[in-house]
Parts: structure tokens; C-alpha cells; sequence
């Protein structure tokens, strides 16, 4: 996952601002402690999303505490304790870091494949520690990317858009519908999780199309959107959006609603906005 999925912030509420932080600083904290500093630098909005998604399923209710951040040690800052919310979305970051660094190896320029190379060892240890707490998302993502890998290297008029996207989207589908476990009634439950989850993954794999779509032409890079009008991909991707919606709309939420609908209603629109508006990775905050 790539730091697509964020809430439009100046819509949040105080009090949901505060809470949507104290999680993205407590992954940030759980990243650390389990995986080292450096690992902190892999800190993305999806995984923030991912464990906040989590947690509103969950029947117990998450803790908070003040605690200081070493990028402002002088001030403390709400922060979500470490739970099996934070290890899930730290493990899988960790996992997922060595298949993307795996994939770009596999089609990406000569810069980037190189640069890839050289951190690789570093991700394979890293993912090989969330695979041991997490072997089950780790097994996912090593499918999912083995799929991608065979769509991507297949000549280009069968992979159209909703193949190129389907790895990454069942993968994300399949995480969350292991959180089904949390509901109150697992069976129904189960089917709208693995969709929304589908959908989620379909959207931030097509929103990184997007944006990596002028460096993709002009390295040959594979694109699922390249000879496809820029106006009908970001409509494809739009589409999408609404199609979250609607499932979310069948999911039951525990809390963190107003943070969770401010993400899928205006924020993921957003995004694509700005993606659209050639702003690219540039208008990512470093901090929320």
C-alpha cells in the first residue's frame, strides 16, 4: 500500500482529528518498537487506515495515552497503546515494503531497481519478523504479488485494467475479511468485509497507476492506464469510490464512524484530485 488512503482533514472534527493522530502516531510508535527506527520511515496512511478499520469492528474499546514523540520530544500528543490493531497494520506495512521493493526490482527503471536491490535484505529480514507474528497476511501478499508479477510481464492486451488490479485488490479483500471474526455476525459480515476490502485495494493499486503513469511511459514501465484517455482512468478510479460506499454502507461500526465515512466520502476524492491535478506525491504531509 502506497499513502493513498487519508482523511480530508480540515472536515474532521477536533476530536476525530485527535483520535485519527493518536493512531497514526501509535502505529508509528508500534513500527518502532517491533521493528527498529528505521522502520518508522515506512509509516503510511493505508496502514493507519487499516488498523483504525480494525479497531472499529473490534468490541473492545481501544486505549489512549499522553505520550512525547521523538520528532517533538518536548510535547506529548495522544497516542493509541500498543494493541493487536497496531501489530497488524505494522506487520503487514513490513510485508508488504519487501514485496513492493520485490516488484519494482521486476519493472521499474534503472534507478529505482537498484535502489530496490539495495534494500532489500534490509525488508526481507524486517518482513521475515512480521511473517512469524503474521503468517497469514504474509502468505497473501506473496500470492497476491505472484499474480501480479505474471499479469504484469503478459503481453499488455490481456492485461486489461480490472486483471492488472485484481492481486492487490483480493489481497486487501482478504485481510479484511479475516477482521469478520470481530462482528457480531461473522457469516453476513464476512462478504461485505472481503468487498470492501477488494475495493479498498482496487483503489489505492489504480491511484498509484495514476500517479506513476508519466514515469511509467516514458520508462516502459508496466501501466494498467497507459493508452487509456487520463479523464476516463481517473472516472474508472471515481467509480471505485462510489462502489466503497456502497458496501461500507453494510458493514456495522462499532465507533470511529465520522473519521472511517470522512476518508471514503471526501477524502479518497480528494486524493485523486490532487493526483489529477499533477500535485503527485508532492502534497503528501510528512505528519499528519
Amino acid at each position: 500500500m502506497f499513502g493513498y488512503i487519508l482523511p480530508y482533514k480540515s472536515e474532521l472534527k477536533v476530536g476525530e482529528y485527535e483520535i485519527y493522530r493518536a493512531v497514526y502516531c501509535g502505529l508509528c510508535k508500534q513500527l518502532g518498537r517491533v521493528f527498529g527506527p528505521f522502520a518508522k520511515l515506512t509509516l503510511s496512511y493505508d496502514f493507519a487506515f487499516l488498523a483504525l478499520f480494525e479497531l472499529s469492528l473490534k468490541k473492545d474499546c481501544p486505549r489512549f495515552a499522553r505520550r512525547s514523540c521523538a520528532a517533538n520530544p518536548l510535547v506529548k500528543r495522544n497516542c493509541l497503546l500498543s494493541c493487536d490493531a497496531l501489530d497488524s497494520g505494522a506487520c503487514s506495512a513490513m510485508i508488504m515494503l519487501y514485496y513492493k521493493l520485490k516488484d519494482d526490482i521486476s519493472d521499474s527503471g534503472f534507478v529505482k531497481r537498484n535502489a530496490s536491490r539495495a534494500l532489500l535484505p534490509f525488508a526481507a529480514c524486517l518482513k521475515n519478523k512480521g511473517a512469524k507474528r503474521l503468517g497469514h497476511i504474509d502468505e497473501i501478499v506473496r500470492e497476491a504479488m505472484e499474480g501480479q508479477t505474471a499479469i504484469e510481464s503478459a503481453p499488455n492486451e490481456s492485461a486489461t485494467i480490472d486483471r492488472a488490479a485484481h492481486p492487490t485488490a483480493s489481497a486487501m479483500g482478504r485481510i479484511c475479511q479475516s477482521m469478520a471474526v470481530y462482528t457480531d455476525d461473522a457469516d453476513n459480515q464476512s462478504q461485505a468485509l472481503y468487498r470492501f476490502g477488494y475495493l479498498i485495494g482496487r483503489y489505492v493499486y489504480l491511484a498509484d497507476a495514476l500517479d506513476d503513469l508519466a514515469g511509467d511511459l516514458k520508462s516502459g514501465s508496466f501501466n494498467p492506464f497507459a493508452g487509456v484517455d487520463r479523464d476516463l482512468a481517473v472516472q474508472t478510479i471515481n467509480l471505485t469510490i462510489c462502489q466503497i460506499a456502497e458496501v461500507y454502507a453494510l458493514i456495522k461500526i462499532r465507533r470511529f464512524s465520522g473519521i472511517i465515512e470522512n476518508i471514503i466520502y471526501l477524502g479518497l476524492k480528494d486524493t485523486v484530485d490532487k493526483i489529477q491535478k499533477g500535485e503527485s506525491r508532492s502534497w503528501m504531509p510528512t505528519r499528519f
